[in-house]
């Protein structure tokens, strides 16, 4: 695979992709290995490649890399994998690598390989190619001697020749030796056998060996001796078995001792008519220069890190150098300023030679001071320079350095600072608050015009004057105390009565704050104060109105508050207190109003909003034993210039009990509405359901009378029974009116019995035979045999006659009503089904209403009251219970009722 070595064989590996044929006959009649890989993974290789690797298909290479398969370093000692890395990088930099590679056997076995690898790209995709040569152990030549001369046919003349050439060979070797000896270099030459065939003295002194390891001449147990000297000795022996294995290679290094020098190795191979025959080793100590350099190394990036720029000229101010912060400050490339002569970087007004010439016309060679340069994009720089003459060791001038700063920042904020500065002195000056310092004695050092102002001095006056002169006799332990806060290093705030020199007195506050020096100690006191004479006499006065308007809130049996928009009260006085029927203030202003004052959160926020349309509010409060007590609200909110609500403030009057009566009184006048409803009802039953039914039976009764002879007995019995039924049916009106009337006069004595509710429903439909047979109806008791219930059972007969009797009116011929029970906790449920003409739904909550006149003919025509039904509901809700009714217009009803198991007589 000679052919693919240069670049032109890429492009023939390339247009080989494209004939497949072709491709797969040249690489399998290579007796080298090939590997096609992409990343990092073998996409196809010939079957040389899986025999040189030892194994027994292509398949084994799937998911694998050609370098996957050596040991884990190389014989120089580096670690295959970091060596592979580096390979296949430069390779991809287009730069075919030939190396020589130690690779292992699917047996472990090593060995030894030349590599050629290529990258190339194919159908947009980047590949590598690997050529993999095998190249066993080469065999040395093996040196011989070019023959021998017959002794019998020496003579004189070839003895001479001998001679001569012997003497010439053993010059040849002392010359040798003595330039060995001579040279500053550790030179060793080892055969390839392993024998040491010549040394000088430098290697003896390099690695400090004795006459007696070099006189033995064997290189293994010179190596051993010097193994213990290295610091990596492992490293050390694998290239020097690298380099033997690979006797025609020269190579390069260094080797570090345990003593701290650093040694330079040199290898390559000793040749004889071009063949190896041994290795040449060379020593060089290198420590001193490996130091020079790392200083020379440290130095140069020093110079090029530091902030400070950096330039070097020549004699004729030409730029040798620049550091990078000289590029990053002035904006240039440095092949821009180099060669340049210095003016390039400075101003029009700046002369380039001034420096040099003070330089010259002083003792000096430095100099510093401040000059103006300008950058690449034409702003200026000032610069702090600190320029020197650079001279030889014969005090010779070979240029200049000079190290600038920008101080183009600093001296803007020195001008910044000047002006602060002056404003802060026009502040001062003009500050509507006294200003002064005292020393460690209350001596006044510094005074503005306010302070002098507030003393009653003139202009100038305050200064060296001590404080205790306008301070009153009764005020001096208040000093005394504040000026040992000072000696503590401690801020504070306080009042102070002084007395000015015309006798006025004043009140000031004071803020104080100790002076210090360097050592933290202080040394006087800044002080700022102001004249609050005024505002003490205001408080005074607030402070007697407060008094008077606390006592008044204290004392008013009205309750008076403050809350926040969150629900916090801020005030409360006692009244307010006592009201809520909380044990303190504090508990009361501890309480969450929304939640533990109302009921409802929610209530808080519409009473809000009616309060705002409203100066009044009427509303219920929960106390904390979570009884309820009415309240009149007066309140206010405090709003900010905004609008924004600060606070909620107002006065609380309880007036549970007038609530109370105003609900009591509004009871009565619902019960007297309902008694005359009532009464309007009982009238107009007795007026027209009770009169109507007579009316029937005394005219059919006259009919019968009258004309008894001439009526046959078909029509007589046809007579009779409507005056029969007639007769029931009123006389079962009459009835519940009666019931009616003694429960509303409060005759009906409720007693608890225990009654067989399914004995009560079969009595009731004994009753009801005859009329739901002549419809054709069925009645079914669904209720339990032995479900015992307690009930007034006068009341029970009453409730289920009325529920059957209007579910027979409604139920039309062939139909079926059932009752049914069931026990729930603490009550029995009670229902009475029929498949009858049902309900509409805005009809069903007029059924159990007094004032509601609600009544419907039966399927057979069959008139009705309501008044079975009201009293249905009065008799419930005697037994602790309730009734309603589910229908659906045309579908049937259901009326159920409830009897509490625990109720007592209402």
């Amino acid at each position: 695979m000679a052919g693919y070595e240069k670049d032109t064989g890429m492009k023939g590996i390339q247009s080989l992709f494209k004939n497949k044929e072709l491709y797969r006959i040249l690489i399998e009649n290579s007796s080298d290995a090939i590997f096609f890989t992409e990343n990092s993974q073998i996409i196809d290789c010939n079957e040389a490649a899986v025999l040189m690797f030892g194994l027994n298909s292509k398949e084994e290479f799937n998911g694998t890399f050609p370098f996957d398969y050596s040991p884990e370093c190389q014989p120089d000692g580096t670690p295959s994998k970091i060596k592979a890395e580096q390979l296949v990088f430069k390779s991809n930099q287009k730069s075919p690598q030939h190396i020589c590679w130690t690779h292992v056997k699917s047996n472990g076995n090593l060995f030894d390989t030349k590599i050629v690898l290529h990258s190339f790209e194919h159908e947009s995709r980047t590949m590598l190619h690997f050529s993999i040569t095998d190249i066993g152990t080469d065999e040395l030549l093996k040196v011989s001697g070019v023959g021998q001369l017959d002794s019998t046919k020496e003579t004189s003349q070839a003895i001479t020749e001998k001679s001569q050439a012997d003497a010439k060979l053993k010059l040849s070797f002392s010359l040798l030796q003595a330039t060995l000896d001579s040279t500053a270099d550790g030179i060793l030459v080892v055969d390839h056998s392993g024998k040491i065939t010549s040394f000088n003295k430098q290697f003896k002194t390099t690695f400090d060996l004795s006459d007696e390891l070099l006189e033995s001449r064997d290189d293994k147990t010179v190596m051993e001796s010097v193994l213990g000297k290295l610091k990596y000795p492992v490293q050390f022996v694998s290239k020097v078995h690298y380099l033997y294995n690979h006797p025609e290679i020269e190579s390069f290094d260094t080797i570090e001792l345990n003593d701290g020098r650093t040694i330079e190795r040199y290898s390559r191979p000793q040749l004889l008519n071009g063949q190896p025959i041994g290795r040449v080793w060379s020593f060089r100590d290198i420590t001193d220069r490996k130091k020079v350099e790392q200083q020379l190394y440290l130095m140069a990036h020093t110079i090029k890190s530091i902030r400070e720029t950096i330039t070097i000229t020549d004699n004729d101010d030409r730029i040798l150098f620049v550091n990078a912060a000289f590029l990053k400050t002035y904006g240039y490339q440095e092949e821009e300023l180099i060669g340049k002569h210095i003016s390039f970087i400075r101003t029009p007004d700046q002369d380039p030679g001034s420096i040099r010439q003070i330089m010259n016309s002083s003792s000096s060679s430095t100099w510093q001071g401040e000059i103006m340069n300008r950058k690449k994009d034409g702003s200026d720089v000032l610069t702090s320079l600190s320029a020197s003459i650079v001279q030889n060791e014969k005090e010779e001038e070979l240029g200049m350095v000079g190290i600038g700063v920008d101080i183009s920042e600093q001296k803007m904020a020195e001008r910044k600072l000047r002006e602060s500065e002056e404003r802060y002195r026009l502040l001062i000056e003009n500050q509507g608050e006294g200003i002064s310092i005292v020393d460690q004695n209350e001596t006044f050092i510094f005074a503005n015009p306010a302070a002098e102002y507030i003393f009653g001095v003139q202009a100038g006056e305050l200064i060296n004057r001590n404080l205790n002169e306008f301070i009153p006799v009764e005020q001096f332990h208040t000093i005394l105390n504040e000026s040992k806060l000072r000696t503590e290093i401690i801020k504070s705030t306080y009042e102070v009565e002084i007395v000015t020199p015309e006798g006025i007195h004043k009140n000031l506050l004071v803020t104080a704050a100790p002076q210090t020096n360097d050592e933290g100690q202080c040394i006087g006191t800044f002080g700022v104060f102001r004249d609050i004479s005024d505002r003490k006499q205001a408080e005074e006065k607030l402070r007697l109105s407060e008094m008077k308007y606390r006592n008044l809130i204290e004392t008013m049996p009205d309750g008076v508050y403050r809350s926040t928009p969150e629900g916090k009260f801020v005030e409360a006085n006692p009244a307010m207190v006592k009201m809520l029927g909380y044990e303190s203030k504090e508990e009361l202003m501890a309480i969450d109003i929304k939640s533990q004052l109302y009921f409802d959160p929610a209530d808080r926020e519409s009473i809000v909003l009616e309060e705002e349309l409203e100066e009044m509010g009427i509303f219920r409060l929960k106390k904390k034993d979570g009884s309820e007590v009415w309240i009149e609200d007066h309140g206010t909110y405090i709003t900010d210039n905004n609008g924004k609500i600060l606070f909620h403030e107002g006065i609380l009057r309880d007036i549970t009990e007038r609530k109370m009566a105003e609900i009591q009184l509004h009871k009565y006048s619902n019960e007297l509405r309902e008694l005359n409803a009532t009464k309007d009802k009982f009238f107009s039953i007795i007026a027209h359901d009770l009169k109507s039914p007579f009316n029937s039976i005394s005219g059919l009764s006259e009919i019968i009378k009258s004309e008894a002879g001439e009526l046959d007995i078909a029509t007589i019995e046809q007579y009779a029974g409507i005056i029969n039924s007639t007769s029931i049916q009123t006389f079962r009106l009459l009835e519940n009116l009666l019931d009616w009337a003694r429960l509303h006069q409060s005759q009906i004595i409720f007693r608890h019995v225990s009654v067989n509710l399914k004995g009560i429903v079969d009595e009731i439909f004994e009753l009801m035979f005859e009329k739901a047979q002549s419809k054709k109806i069925e009645l079914s008791n669904f209720i339990p045999e032995l479900l015992i219930i307690t009930a007034d059972q006068d009341m029970l007969k009453t409730i289920l006659r009325n529920l059957v009797s209007n579910a027979l009116k409604f139920t039309s011929s062939k139909g079926n009503i059932g009752v049914n029970a069931v026990v729930r906790a603490h009550e029995i449920e009670i229902s009475v089904k029929d498949t009858g003409i049902g309900i509409k739904k805005e009809d069903m909550d007029k059924l159990f209403k007094v004032g509601s006149i609600f009544s419907e003919r039966g399927t057979e025509n069959e008139t009705g009251t309501g008044l079975g039904l009201m009293l249905c509901k009065e008799f419930a809700e005697k037994h602790g219970g309730r009734i309603w009714v589910e229908s659906e217009k045309g579908k049937g009803s259901t009326f159920i009722f409830t009897i509490s198991q625990n109720s007592q007589n209402k």
